[in-house]
């Protein structure tokens, strides 16, 4: 069986590039950022949306939406940092894209301090009143393999309850698991 994946916020394409190793197909994505549209158009097949995500009625419904977005008003290489207006109303509108299409998994990421803000507490709510279980965690990029120390914000959720967010490590360093596939082996992808 296929496993379809679609990200939002989909940058340069990292993501959609870890989503495929772990065994999905993208199906596309949606990204403001026109040079970041190019570099992703370079290196991906499916299709990439290049616009204002508020300008966006609806998203597929897919296996595993990836969601990242801008976390400039809470990152602390940010000295003005704080939550604005256009961050609430993109949260409001992320959560009404996500409840409309019913992805039977998500994942958002962001820097640790999006973890206390309105965005991601109006993301959660949204999530939970239609059955998501949550779970989150902050995780260093460096116990990942890459040569970074970049703490993330990782959000699950899943309607298919906690065993789906089951958050173990792996022989391999480099994969951190968001949710299990259960006819694939990531590691050795048997």
């Amino acid at each position: 069986m296929v496993k379809t994946c679609f990200s939002l916020f989909s940058g340069c394409g990292g993501s959609d590039v870890g989503m495929v190793d772990a065994g999905y197909t993208a199906i596309g994505g949606i990204e403001y950022h026109q040079p970041a549209a190019d570099i992703y158009n370079a290196n991906h097949l499916n299709p990439l949306i290049v616009t204002d995500i508020l300008n966006v009625g609806r998203i597929p419904n897919v296996d595993l939406l990836w969601c990242s977005p801008p976390c400039l008003s809470f990152s602390i290489a940010n000295k003005n940092r704080g939550e604005t207006d256009r961050d609430i109303k993109l949260a409001k509108h992320i959560a009404m894209l996500m409840v409309e299409s019913r992805p039977r998994s998500i994942a958002i990421e962001n820097v640790r301090n999006y973890r206390n803000s309105q965005s991601l507490k109006i993301l959660t709510e949204a999530l939970e009143n239609e059955g998501y279980t949550i779970a989150m965690s902050v995780e260093n990029a460096a116990n990942y393999g890459t040569p970074s120390t970049r703490e993330r914000l990782i959000i699950r959720a899943s309607l298919e309850g906690l065993n789906q967010l089951q958050h173990t490590r792996t022989s391999n360093p480099k994969y951190m698991p968001l949710f299990p596939l259960p006819a694939l082996d990531i590691v050795t992808g048997k």
